[in-house]
């Protein structure tokens, strides 16, 4: 256990000395327009895949809608013969369509950070 203590030390010795924060110093001053387009990458990364988790969660979330409103007309309407108000249908469309807006919402969303993750990798590479 001490030899592998040994080497750790020494790096931190190192990292502490003058001559490696000069050079980190010179490498970011040289170097800060790309750091800063690796910042907003791994920025736009992030909001790309939060954008993306709503939509998939927004399109199930519709799929589920719909499958239960299908579910409950059907047995409603064919199975008991009663009829369904039309209140109760426009309900359900506009809870489809707020579904489906939502998800448009997102995919805008979604295109704008892609567009932004394009230009950044565009830039770095």
């Amino acid at each position: 256990m001490v030899a592998s203590a040994a080497p750790a030390e020494a790096a931190a010795l190192e990292m502490q000395g003058e001559a490696f924060q000069n050079e980190v110093s010179s490498f970011v001053t040289a170097e800060v327009e790309e750091l800063i387009n690796y910042r907003n990458l791994a920025h736009a990364r992030k909001c790309w895949v939060h954008w993306s988790r709503r939509i998939s969660w927004g399109i199930l979330t519709m799929m589920i809608l719909e499958a239960c409103f299908a579910a409950y007309f059907d047995i409603i309407a064919k199975i008991f013969r009663f009829k369904v108000s039309t209140w109760a249908l426009m309900s359900t469309f506009c809870v489809s369509v707020l579904a489906a807006a939502f998800c448009f919402l997102c995919a805008g969303a979604m295109l704008r950070y892609h567009d932004n993750i394009s230009e950044y990798r565009d830039k770095i590479l």
